[in-house]
Order: structure tokens, then C-alpha cells, then sequence
């Protein structure tokens, strides 16, 4: 058979692909509306990683609002709560 490696994804790659669905879906949320199953099953993956909920809460509370100051603020909190595993931009 093939003797190539296999190319499996890192776990970061993961993260990182959440965070872009997230972070697309919040800076685009004037255009349309940022509740799509991608973003909530982003946010499911992030929930069973980080202790803290925090950022996760007001996330989850600015889409059921319409609140964009939650949603700000909750991006924020994830990306310290995730502890560098995102970009920053």
C-alpha cells in the first residue's frame, strides 16, 4: 500500500476552525443572522473544553438577544479562557 504519512488534523486545527466560524458569524451579525447550527456546535466544542463559561454565557446570551456588547465582550473572554490556542485576529 501507500507508504505516505497520515495527514491527520491537530487539535488545534479544530480550535482554530471554531474560533473562525465564531468570529466570522459575530463580525458579520449586521448583515445576517449569526444563529446557524455551525455556530452553536462551535460553541458546544468549546464548552466541553474550557472550565470556565463565562465567555461562553454571554455568547449564547447575545445570539438569543441580539445583544452585540455581549457578544464582544463574550469572544473576548473565550479567547483568554482558551488560554492562546486561537489566534488573536
Amino acid at each position: 500500500m501507500w507508504n505516505a504519512p497520515a495527514n491527520t488534523p491537530k487539535a488545534d486545527d479544530f480550535a482554530r476552525e471554531h474560533w473562525r466560524i465564531l468570529r466570522e458569524a459575530i463580525a458579520s451579525r449586521e448583515d445576517s443572522d449569526p444563529r446557524s447550527p455551525h455556530v452553536y456546535r462551535a460553541l458546544d466544542y468549546f464548552e466541553a473544553r474550557v472550565v470556565r463559561k463565562g465567555g461562553l454565557n454571554l455568547i449564547r446570551a447575545g445570539l438569543r438577544d441580539g445583544n452585540a456588547e455581549y457578544l464582544q465582550l463574550g469572544i473576548r473572554l473565550l479567547r483568554q479562557h482558551l488560554g492562546g490556542v486561537v489566534p488573536k485576529k
